[in-house]
This record gives C-alpha cells, sequence and structure tokens, in this order.
C-alpha cells in the first residue's frame, strides 16, 4: 500500500507541477492602442462598446488602464475627457464621464487637462475674467487646486461649460469647496445638460447634495447621483435606489459598484440578493460578487437556491469514469462551487436547504482530487451538523465498501466538520479494531478532529503504533496530540517504549508537537532533542519551547543551543547551521515564556549573532508588551540601539516604555519611526498585563 501511495503522490506532485506551470498568468496585451481606434469611430454604437470595453478592463485590474504613471492610461484617458466634452452623443459622453470618475485621477492630472484646454475655451468664446484668473493660477510652478477651482466653477455657465464641468468632475474631493456653486447649478441648467453637472458632482463625491436627484426623472442624472452614493466609504447604509437599479447595468463599472454596494444595504432586498448571486459565473464580476455574499452571510439566505444550482453544476456525471469527470470539469464551475460552499457556509442555518447537495458533493469519490471535502465540512458544520452527519456517513460506509487506498472524500469532508461526528465514535473505534489499513487510516483521520471527545478511543488509537503499519503513525500521532493533557498518563509510556524501536522518521513523528500533552512530555523531547538525527533533534527542541513550563535541564538545553555562534565561514553557515536558526521562528512565536527559560535569555543578548540577539529581545519585549506582540517596529529598534540599553530596558514594562519614549528622539529617522509606532501599544497596556 505504501508503494502505491507513494506512486500516487509522484503522480500528483508532477499533476500539481504542470497545473502550476500552466497557471501563471501572461500580462495582458496592452488594449490602448485598439481602445483609442475604437473609441474615434463615427459609429455611435462603436465608441460605446468600445468605452464599455474600456470599464470592464479597469475592473478586471488590467495593469495598462492603472492611473499610476502610466502614459498609456493617460492617453486613453485624455480621449475619454474628449468624449465626456465634446461627443455628439449624450451615452457615449456618460459613459466615459462614470468611468473617469471611477478611475479617480490625482489633482495634477486635473490641472494638466486643465491647462491643455485654455485656448480652445478662450476660442469658444468663454468669459474673459475666469480665464485670466485660471491662466494667472496655472502660471505659478505648482499651482494650488484651489486657487483653480473658482473661476473653473464660473467658467461652468457658458459655451465653455462641458468642458469646465469635465474638468471639474476629476479634481474629486478636493473641488468640494466648489460643490454648493455647482449644486445651484443642477437646479437652473438646461434639461439636457443637467446630467454633467451631476456628473461633476458626483466626481466630487458629493452623495448629500446628489440625494434628491435620485428620484429624478432624467436617468442619466439618476446614475450620476447614484455613482456618488456607490463611491462612498462611511458607514452610512446608502438608500436603496442608489444601488438596485443598477445591479444589471450594461456599465460594468457602474455594475460592479453597485454590486459591492448590496452588501452596505440596511435591509437588502431579496431579489436584489438573487441579482447578484445570478452573477457568479460572470468573469468580470465574480469576485465582487464572491465578497458581497460573504459579507452579507446570513443575509444571503435569499441565494440559496441559485448557489445550490452551482453546486450541481459541478457534481461528476454518473455515465463518466470518475477520473475522468475530475479533469474534465470546467475550472470556472469548480471555482463558482467553491465560492457557493463558502457562502453556504457564511450564510449558515439559513442554507439548510443545501445540506444534502452540500454533502453529496464534498464526499463524491473523485479519484483523490479532494475539491470541495475541506471547504464542504467546514460549510455543513456551519450549516446543519446534525443534518449533515448521516449523510456523510452513508458515503463514509459507501467508501468503506469499495475500501480504496488514499483518503476517501466522506472522511475528509467529517474532519474539516470537527466533532460533530463524535457520536458514531463507537464505529470507528471498531475500524480500528478490525478494519482494513485504509479503513484503519480514515477512521484515523476522522477522530483527530474529535479533540477531547476522543478519549475512549486511545487504546485502540494507541494500539495502532504496535502494527507494521507504519504510514499510520502521523495521524494516530494527530488524534494523541489533539486529547491533549488527558492523553498523557497512558500515551507516554507507550511512545516512550515505541521511540527506541522504530526509523528515525518516526521518532521524528513522536516528537512533533509532543508540547500539547503537557509538561510530562519533556523527558521523552528531551530524549529527541539528543537523538542522532538532526530532523528528530529540530522538532524536539521546537517542541520543548512551546512546554508551558521547564525543568533546569530543558532550560539549559535551549540556552545550551542558543549560545552556539554561527561559523564565520559562509560555506560552513550553509552545511552546517547553528540549531538556534531553526529555533527562533518558534521563539518568535511563543505566546508564554517559561519563567526558568526567561531568566536564560537576558544574557543571550551578547550573543555575536544580531538575529539572535533581535529574535530574543523581541521575545523578551512581547512578554512585557503583548499588545505590541509581532510588531515589525522592534527590530528596526533594536537595530539602532546599544545592547546594553535594550538589557537594560527588557528588565520591566515601565522600563521598556522609558526607554522606548527615549528612542522616539533618536538621530535615526527609523528608529524614531518604529519607537512613535510602539509607544501608543506601551501606553494602552493594561495593568497586570507583562511584567
Amino acid at each position: 500500500m505504501r508503494l502505491r501511495q507513494r506512486s500516487w503522490s509522484v503522480v500528483l506532485c508532477c499533476a500539481m507541477a504542470t497545473v502550476r506551470a500552466q497557471q501563471v498568468p501572461e500580462p495582458p496585451p496592452n488594449p490602448v492602442p485598439e481602445l483609442l481606434q475604437l473609441m474615434s469611430s463615427p459609429e455611435r454604437d462603436v465608441r460605446l462598446a468600445a468605452v464599455q470595453r474600456f470599464g470592464a478592463a479597469l475592473v478586471r485590474g488590467n495593469p495598462w488602464l492603472q492611473p499610476s504613471a502610466n502614459p498609456h492610461a493617460v492617453r486613453a484617458s485624455n480621449r475619454l475627457l474628449l468624449l465626456l466634452e465634446q461627443d455628439p452623443d449624450a451615452d457615449v459622453a456618460l459613459a466615459a464621464g462614470l468611468t473617469l470618475v471611477v478611475m479617480a485621477w490625482p489633482a495634477h492630472f486635473a490641472i494638466a487637462h486643465t491647462a491643455s484646454r485654455l485656448a480652445d475655451w478662450e476660442r469658444d468664446g468663454a468669459a474673459a475674467a475666469p480665464l485670466a484668473a485660471l491662466r494667472s493660477a496655472l502660471a505659478t510652478d505648482r499651482p494650488a487646486p484651489q486657487t483653480i477651482l473658482e473661476p473653473l466653477a464660473a467658467l461652468t455657465v457658458g459655451p465653455a461649460g462641458p468642458g469646465a464641468l469635465a474638468a471639474l468632475t476629476l479634481f474629486g474631493q478636493e473641488a468640494r469647496t466648489v460643490a454648493p456653486q455647482l449644486s445651484r447649478r443642477l437646479g437652473r441648467a438646461p434639461a439636457s445638460e443637467r446630467w454633467r453637472v451631476a456628473l461633476a458632482l458626483a466626481g466630487l463625491g458629493c452623495a448629500t447634495d446628489l440625494a434628491p436627484a435620485l428620484a429624478d426623472a432624467d436617468p442619466r442624472v439618476r446614475v450620476a447621483a447614484s455613482l456618488a452614493q456607490l463611491r462612498t466609504t462611511g458607514g452610512e447604509a446608502p438608500p436603496n435606489a442608489a444601488v438596485v437599479p443598477w445591479l444589471q447595468d450594461d456599465r460594468t463599472v457602474v455594475q460592479e459598484l453597485a454590486i459591492r454596494a448590496v452588501a452596505r444595504l440596511a435591509e437588502p432586498p431579496d431579489a436584489a440578493v438573487r441579482t447578484v448571486a445570478a452573477q457568479l459565473d460572470e468573469p468580470l464580476l465574480h469576485r465582487a460578487v464572491e465578497q458581497t455574499l460573504l459579507a452579507l452571510g446570513p443575509r444571503a439566505a435569499p441565494a440559496v437556491p441559485i448557489l445550490v444550482r452551482h453546486l450541481t453544476a459541478a457534481r461528476q456525471d454518473p455515465g463518466q469514469p470518475a477520473a475522468a469527470a475530475a479533469l474534465s470539469l470546467d475550472p470556472a464551475t469548480q471555482h463558482s462551487a467553491g465560492i457557493a460552499i463558502a457562502v453556504l457556509g457564511a450564510i449558515g442555518s439559513g442554507a439548510a436547504a443545501a445540506v444534502e447537495p452540500l454533502a453529496q458533493l464534498a464526499a463524491e469519490d473523485d479519484h483523490g482530487s479532494q475539491r470541495f471535502s475541506h471547504a464542504g465540512g467546514q460549510a455543513l458544520a456551519r450549516i446543519a451538523p446534525e443534518q449533515a452527519v448521516p449523510i456523510l456517513m452513508q458515503a463514509f460506509e459507501r467508501d468503506l465498501g469499495v475500501d480504496r487506498d488514499g483518503w476517501w472524500n466522506s472522511a475528509l469532508t467529517l474532519r474539516a466538520m470537527g466533532d460533530a461526528a463524535a457520536g458514531e465514535l463507537a464505529r470507528f473505534v471498531g475500524l480500528l479494531e478490525r478494519g482494513s489499513t485504509p479503513a484503519r487510516a480514515n477512521a484515523l483521520l476522522v477522530l483527530a478532529a474529535f479533540g477531547s471527545r476522543a478519549l475512549p478511543a486511545l487504546p485502540a488509537v494507541l494500539q495502532q503504533l504496535d502494527g507494521t503499519d507504519h504510514w499510520l503513525w502521523p495521524t494516530a500521532l494527530d488524534v494523541v496530540r489533539n486529547l491533549g493533557p488527558d492523553a498523557a498518563a497512558q500515551a507516554l509510556p507507550k511512545l516512550s517504549q515505541r521511540f527506541g524501536e522504530v526509523s528515525s522518521h518516526l521518532r521524528m513523528h513522536c516528537v512533533v508537537g509532543l508540547h500539547r500533552l503537557g509538561g510530562q512530555a519533556e523527558p521523552l523531547l528531551l530524549r529527541g532533542s539528543s537523538d542522532d538525527d538532526p530532523f528528530v533533534r529540530w522538532e524536539a527542541d521546537k517542541s520543548l519551547l512551546h512546554l508551558p513550563e521547564l525543568s533546569a535541564a530543558g532550560a539549559t538545553r535551549i540556552r545550551d543551543l542558543l549560545a552556539i555562534a554561527e561559523p564565520k565561514d559562509a560555506a560552513a553557515r550553509l552545511t552546517n547551521p547553528p540549531p538556534w536558526r531553526h529555533l527562533l521562528p518558534t521563539l518568535s512565536e511563543a505566546t508564554v515564556v517559561p519563567p526558568k527559560l526567561r531568566a536564560l535569555l537576558p544574557p543571550l543578548l551578547e550573543h555575536p549573532d544580531f538575529p539572535v540577539f533581535a529574535a530574543i529581545a523581541r521575545v523578551l519585549a512581547h512578554d512585557l508588551c503583548p499588545a505590541a506582540r509581532g510588531h515589525s517596529a522592534w527590530d528596526r529598534l533594536f537595530a539602532a540601539a546599544d545592547r546594553a540599553a535594550v538589557l537594560r530596558a527588557l528588565t520591566d514594562r515601565s522600563t521598556l516604555q522609558t526607554w522606548v519614549h527615549d528612542m522616539a528622539g533618536h538621530a535615526d529617522a527609523d528608529a524614531r519611526t518604529a519607537a512613535a509606532a510602539l509607544l501608543p501599544l506601551l501606553a494602552t497596556q493594561q495593568d497586570g498585563q507583562g511584567r
């Protein structure tokens, strides 16, 4: 069986490598030349379609159209501005303007555009006084936006109106000072031009000013007013009228914003939720749909029938061999089903109608692809575990009848559900006592998820360590570790006995995570830390660091390891690295530093190698100030500081806080920034935390 497992592993690794190689995304082609050509077409429909394609590429995240320092995006946006200002068809002009607002260009682009239009506005007969004021403001080296806005707002009335409004649209929130003027202009503008004023206000982010326009008779004004609401990021829920009408809009930039805004609605209409879910297959929108449905959580319950259809689409064709079905299934269908599973889990008990198809899909025998087992089990545990377990146990019994090598999807799904199937404990124990090797392996896989509730199974689990099926060891030891200290009295004598009888590979599995059995595991871990095999030693040492308390022998072992200096020769460092190299990450992650170990750490701040010094200093700082645990600023402070000062600072929390405060005035700018980031965390540390 081990041979077959290894063969499958080799095949799987090769297949995964091939898939990864095929999935490396190529950079998309530059769409700008073609878009420029199409947006210059004399045909109205061609221009409109080109603008729609521009917006779709923007939603897709095409790098050629990102505003930051991209000359291609500048060229394309200049053409959009031309369409917004001069296109004879209002729909084309509006689509161009909506896309520009979503792009959110920086102010310097708006200033440059304004400067480029002055001559044309003067030729068209625009008012002389505002033009003169604009020329004066733009003549300075770095014109401030505020000096441009007032004269630009004055030009919105008259022949330069469309151009001035287009320019104001680009300024964004920096142009809020002229919002009152534009709001008054909205009420007085000719009917054919009101949408331009509304679009400029949307570009300024004036959602409140535009709220009455959500009920405007002109749909172009309504979409501009809605855009302002859709782009707000505050905590207030947008009105339904700003979101629901645009969920199926032809303009992708508007539709995506509307989909994302559904989760912010106070009470999303059921029909709106279903409309969002129906877009799950859309390649441009599936990310927005996924994020919105997950954010809705239980409120996404109206979408359950649609999500179930995605599960059904991912099921194998009963007439097709399972392996062929797993390979031929459309990746987009798999992706949609994966999203559907995650959303159903987020909905929770409101998705009870999905339990049967979800359990069947997750537990389906697809010859090892395990496409949906883990995510499906997690979702079922949140929806209705008591309803799912009988279905999954039936699937498990079917797999038991086939008795295939490897992991069964039914077992993987049950494992992902945690202890939901703990009521079936006796069935799994019976398999450990009388089942085949594959059956015992999968029973252990499920039992490992039961935690302390698997304690009655411990004698049968330990029996698996006596046989010749050594590949069962990792899963059996998972069960033991997950039982915690309750398993120590029965498990440690067996592990100690077998430790001296098995291969180094199995000895390594013996000590991995053994600290979870508590302090009684220390003698076996110390035995592992002196093993001939370096991998056994490494895993034993890492487990020692996680023990809540260490004996003098354990603390001495860690101290001696950390005290070893790194070889000076680069080749020697590569072939024979000091043991502390593999201990530093574990030490830094420790949530509790045993007192005996903590007492040994300060002298090691004199270690000649900076990584050791920084890691130990970081551990001591975390111990004194848990609120700043894991903050990257510690390393920047330690790099700039005198080691003796660091040693003094790490004696207690008050001294540490004083030292960080002093470092805020350090000559090194990096140190000052790091200290400024840490001081609020030290100040808010609750009394009684740390030392």
